[in-house]
């Protein structure tokens, strides 16, 4: 009987899946403060990961150009928003970097980073429905980094109490609480003096400033507007826009202008004429909504608002099918996938209603119109009937009278269609800047999903339908009283009004 023996080889393969076994099971010991691998795994399993990659085949190459400037702005925003939201956020995120690549990338650190970006810093809601930090910082403060660090609410009311005159200007939606300690206040002189763009727009922040500097004070607080407060950061923002816009300034005007105005904006913390052309503008394949609105994150009087960018590809098509996509996707979880048009079906309908009922308005219109024509030139044939049978008698052809009359129902028609187009043009720019407040309307236009101030906006088709329906409509009804003069016999006429 030959007995087998097993080659170093096999023994060697075998051991090292054995040891492979073990790896695979054990876990990698992280430093203190950092959620453990168990932990973060959990959060990961709850975790559905969706990749949207939307054609962008319809872009200009310019438009592609302009598209990215403002994807490195959303970048920007992205740190700051984590920077507001905690004063150690991203020098936390630095260090866990850093130690994912020490470690090799293992799946503990890889947890931690995906958290980081999925709760957009280094503090997580759990799955016991509580916030806790997830990485080596300090706890989350209800002010987050919008103002004093750990500050309570009442030591700010205390200071209102004190100056109530000053509680519209230091809780601002858009500016920073500071205590007023001599080492901020000289830095914030610091970045007026290295900006001077900013020292012009904030007048009077800098004398302000001074004055603090020369009184300093922990229970003394100002509010440091953001353009100074995250200044070098927003000022890479102003020059992204503005390179943005110059990519587009041809193709998209209208959203070249909104971008640019939008960087101003940043700078003056006043969005007034960003906004407006955001409303009232008539952009093309691309849009974006950039700046700070939101104001949820500040939970000690929810009124800061923190920076976003949300860069939108206009394609209806493409947007329902995502829909689609993912309602396939999350089928049988508890998770609604709605696109817009399913989000508001009350909107979706009304502007389906009110597309219908512009027809018979139209239609009473121009038959309002074609009467008001027909009787203008009858009157105007009665009153001319003794020139127009001299002119017949002279030899004038009946097809000739018939182009006359018809032309000059439209000469008419012209002049006051340029009138007209004018005056409406008119009233609705003044209007798209001014507004129609429906406040009066409030809990009806609240219930529709539209804002209690509208800016309607021309759309030129519709401008130029208009116009040339009102001159067609001029010719054709204009035939009847032609082709009425036209046949009547020169003698008659003119011996009927002699």
């Amino acid at each position: 009987m030959r007995r087998s023996r097993k080659s170093p080889a096999g023994l060697f393969v075998i051991g090292a899946l054995i040891m492979c076994g073990f790896s695979a099971g054990a876990q990698t010991e992280l430093p203190d403060g950092y959620l453990s691998e168990a932990e973060s795994q959990v959060i990961i399993d709850k975790t559905i990961v969706i990749t949207l990659d939307p054609d962008l085949s319809a872009l200009s190459e310019n438009e592609r150009a302009a598209a990215d400037k403002l994807m490195e702005v959303g970048r920007i925003f992205q740190k700051l928003h984590e920077t507001m939201r905690h004063h150690q956020a991203v020098e936390a995120y630095g260090e866990l970097l850093a130690l994912d690549k020490r470690l090799g990338s293992p799946r503990a650190t890889q947890n931690l980073i995906n958290m980081y970006y999925q709760f957009k810093g280094p503090v997580a809601r759990m799955l016991d429905n509580k916030s806790h930090t997830f990485l080596p910082v300090d706890p989350k403060e209800l002010g987050r980094n919008v103002y004093p660090w750990g500050i309570k609410k009442d030591e700010v009311e205390a200071f209102l109490e004190k100056y109530p005159e000053s509680r519209a200007w230091l809780l601002g939606v858009r500016s920073v609480v500071r205590r007023s300690q001599r080492a901020q206040v000289e830095a914030d002189l610091k970045t007026l003096d290295t900006y001077s763009v900013l020292d012009v727009l904030h007048a009077g922040f800098r004398d302000m400033l001074e004055m603090l500097r020369d009184k300093p004070g922990d229970k003394v607080f100002y509010a440091c507007p953001y353009s100074i407060a995250f200044a070098e950061a927003l000022m890479q923002v102003f020059t992204h826009l503005n390179d943005a816009a110059d990519l587009i300034d041809t193709e998209d005007p209208e959203f070249a202008a909104y971008i640019r105005n939008r960087a101003r904006d940043l700078l003056s913390d006043d969005y007034e004429s960003g906004d407006a052309s955001w409303v009232t503008g008539r952009f093309g394949n691309l849009n974006a909504e950039i700046g700070s609105y939101e104001t949820y994150d500040d939970q000690l009087y929810g009124v800061k608002s923190f920076f976003a960018c949300n860069v939108l590809l206009r394609d209806q098509e493409q947007s329902d099918a995502v829909a689609k996509q993912l309602q396939s996707r999350l089928a049988g979880k508890p998770l609604d996938v709605l696109s817009w048009t399913q989000r508001m079906p009350f909107v979706v309908r009304s502007i389906e209603l009110s597309n219908q009922m512009m027809i018979p308005y139209y239609a009473i219109f121009y038959v309002a119109m074609a009467f008001g024509i027909v009787n203008t030139l009858l009157m105007a044939i009665g009153e001319r009937t003794h020139e127009i049978g001299v002119m017949m008698a002279i030899g004038m052809r009946r097809r000739r009278l018939v182009l006359l009359i018809m032309l000059e129902s439209m000469l008419i028609a012209l002049v006051a269609s340029i009138l007209g187009t004018a005056a409406g043009c008119g009233i609705v720019a003044w209007l798209g800047q001014v507004g129609i407040d429906l406040t009066a309307m409030a809990e009806g236009i609240d219930y529709m999903g539209f804002d209690r101030v509208l800016y309607p906006r021309l759309e030129w088709p519709g401008v130029i339908i208009a116009a040339v329906s009102a001159l067609i409509v001029a010719a054709v009804f204009s035939l009847y009283p032609a082709i009425r003069a036209a046949r009547l016999t020169p003698v008659k006429a003119i011996r009927e009004i002699t």
